[in-house]
C-alpha cells in the first residue's frame, strides 16, 4: 500500500516528522519464489508484481508457476503453504495437467519455514521503512528495483534460506541426493525439534519456494491470498 511502515527515526528536538500519504488505500500485490538447486546450491529469486489495485487469485499463481517452469526448465518440487488460493480450481486444475510438478505443502502456521516470508520481512522493514511514494507508479518503481536488487543478492537469498533452519542435505548421512535405481528423495528437512515429520521431496533438480503478499507494507508478509511456496 501507499501507506507506509512506520518506524522509530531521527528528528530535530520539537520537530516530530510527519509521513504524508497520497492515497492510503492505493495497493500492489506481489508473488515471489525463491528457486535451489540442491546439487549446485544455486538460489534464485523470481517474482510478479499486480495490477494497480487488484487481488492475487488462482489464475495469477498459475501464470507465476508458469513463469517459474520456463526458467528453471527441469524437474521442480513445489514448496509453499496451505492458504485457500493454493487450493483454487485454476490451480488444482494446472497440477492436474501437469503431474510430474510435485507439490509439497508446509505444516499449517508455520510462517518461520517458508524463506520467501524472509523477503518480504527484509524488504518492508529493511529497504522501505517510512517510503512514501507520492502514486502507485512510483511504488511499482521502488519495489521491482529492490526485487531485482535481490536477484542479484545470492548470499541474501541463501541466508533468508538459512534462517528457516531448513537443510539441503539428505536426510540420511552417505545417500547421495540421486542414487541410481532409488527414488529421488530427502531434499530438505528441518533439523530441530518440530512436532511433523521431515519433508520428503522427489526431485533432485530444483526446489521452489514460493509465497505472495498483498503489498509492500504488508509486511510484504504471506496474505491470505496467495503465496507461492
Amino acid at each position: 500500500m501507499l501507506a507506509p511502515l512506520l518506524r522509530r527515526t531521527w528528528a530535530p528536538r520539537g520537530c516530530t516528522p510527519i509521513v504524508k500519504i497520497s492515497e492510503p488505500h492505493g495497493r500492489i500485490s506481489v508473488i515471489g519464489a525463491i528457486t535451489i538447486s540442491p546439487e549446485r546450491r544455486h538460489f534464485s529469486f523470481y517474482f510478479q508484481l499486480s495490477a494497480d489495485n487488484t487481488n492475487l487469485r488462482g489464475d495469477s499463481v498459475v501464470q507465476f508457476i508458469e513463469h517459474v517452469r520456463h526458467k528453471v526448465r527441469g524437474p521442480i518440487t513445489l514448496l509453499w503453504d496451505q492458504i485457500p488460493i493454493h487450493r483454487a480450481k485454476p490451480v488444482t486444475d494446472y497440477f492436474a495437467r501437469h503431474r510430474k510438478l510435485v507439490v509439497e505443502a508446509f505444516p499449517p502456521y508455520a510462517p518461520e519455514l517458508n524463506p520467501v516470508d524472509n523477503v518480504w520481512s527484509y524488504v518492508k522493514y529493511n529497504r522501505l521503512p517510512n517510503y512514501t511514494p507520492r502514486n502507485l507508479h512510483e511504488l511499482r518503481e521502488r519495489i521491482t528495483a529492490e526485487f531485482y536488487r535481490l536477484q542479484n543478492r545470492p548470499d541474501l537469498l541463501r541466508a533468508f534460506f538459512k534462517h528457516t533452519g531448513l537443510s539441503l542435505d539428505p536426510i540420511y548421512p552417505g545417500f547421495p541426493i540421486s542414487p541410481p535405481h532409488a527414488p529421488r528423495t530427502a531434499l530438505a528437512h528441518r533439523r530441530i525439534n518440530y512436532r511433523v515429520a521431515p519433508l520428503h521431496m522427489r526431485s533432485s533438480a530444483g526446489i521452489q519456494f514460493a509465497s505472495s503478499a498483498h503489498s509492500p507494507r504488508a509486511a510484504l508478509r504471506d496474505q491470505t491470498h496467495g503465496s507461492l511456496c
